[in-house]
């Protein structure tokens, strides 16, 4: 195989290093990666071979990548702390002395959650991104996973909303799969639309646990990161958190789903609360499914478990 004649976009070999790729119509020449981001073909692990960013977060950047062993593509998340995160030239990550300690709890939180992901890949969950392999190189951490081929959930919604039974159907799988990861003692905190990839066969599957965390340590040197209209006020304030906080999220979610618009931030309705129901808005939907409380601001007031959530939505 001839790496100068790789897509950057779809990662299989053209005719020819120039030019329009015959794949996916992808041109290279007009790809220009971000500077904190890692060049097309950096090779990774010895066997790994680096396309373009898929996206990015405060956590990590997520870049389609060639396995060269196996042939096939596959998608790997790096650890990259957006506010305290330094490329240097030659793709090592560095971080000050004063962030050091910062940076490498979350490497090692980074490293225990893909663990934990680890131990679902024999299909016993189909809810959750599959991960092949993590490892460490360039002083920063990577996770390998399966390569999504889809859209997120935030692009599907801008091109149509959908009713509730579609909706739960959309979100059952991402249900069983958050049960599973809280029976290991691990919340997401980072459930949205834009971490839930439609597949083309119409599935979904949840991404990005790149901040989870355990409810089994006690770090004081988490690195925050929110989603607005996702994240509940306990997240933003540091105070207990847990399935709960997911479950804020899934809600938040559904609403988005159903209604197109994204829940109104978390704290302003903690000051006046004017979120306006579906059926406010015209949609039709049971009075029951539409109560606030999975989206209620006091989290005792929430579901305590996503199987007391999904008992009630009749999931």
């Amino acid at each position: 195989m001839d790496f100068n004649r790789i897509c950057y976009n779809c990662m299989k070999e053209k005719d020819r290093a120039d030019g329009i790729c015959p794949h996916c119509g992808f041109d290279n020449s007009r790809y220009r990666w971000q500077e904190n981001e890692l060049p097309p073909l950096t090779p990774l692990n010895g066997k790994y071979l680096v396309g373009r960013a898929l996206g990015a977060g405060g956590f990590g950047i997520t870049y389609i990548a060639l396995d060269l062993n196996l042939q096939v593509t596959v998608a790997i998340k790096e650890l990259y702390l957006s506010r305290i995160s330094v490329r240097e030239r030659d793709t090592n990550i560095s971080v000050s002395s004063r962030d050091r300690e910062c940076f490498e709890d979350n490497k090692k939180r980074f490293l225990q959650e893909a663990r934990v992901l680890a131990m679902f890949n024999e299909g016993d969950n189909e809810g959750i991104v599959n991960v092949k392999e993590y490892f460490e190189e360039n002083n920063t951490a990577y996770i390998v996973m399966e390569y999504l081929d889809g859209t997120t959930l935030r692009n599907k919604v801008k091109q149509q909303t959908f009713t509730f039974e579609e909706t739960k159907k959309i979100m059952e799988p991402i249900c069983h799969a958050l049960t599973k990861i809280h029976q290991f003692g691990v919340v997401h905190l980072d459930v949205s639309p834009d971490n839930i990839m439609m597949l083309n066969d119409g599935s979904a599957k949840l991404l990005d646990f790149g901040g989870a965390r355990s409810l089994y340590t006690d770090d004081d040197a988490d690195f925050i990161c929110y989603k607005v209209g996702y994240a509940p006020p306990e997240q933003y304030s540091g105070h207990e958190q847990g399935p709960w906080t997911d479950i804020y999220a899934l809600c938040a979610v559904m609403y988005h789903g159903i209604t197109g618009q994204r829940p109104m931030r978390s704290v302003r309705r903690a000051e006046h609360d004017d979120l306006r129901l579906p059926s406010q808005l015209g949609i039709p939907i049971a009075p029951q499914i539409e109560e606030k409380k999975g989206l209620s601001i006091r989290k005792e007031n929430r579901y305590q478990s996503i199987g007391m959530m999904m008992q009630d939505l009749g999931c």
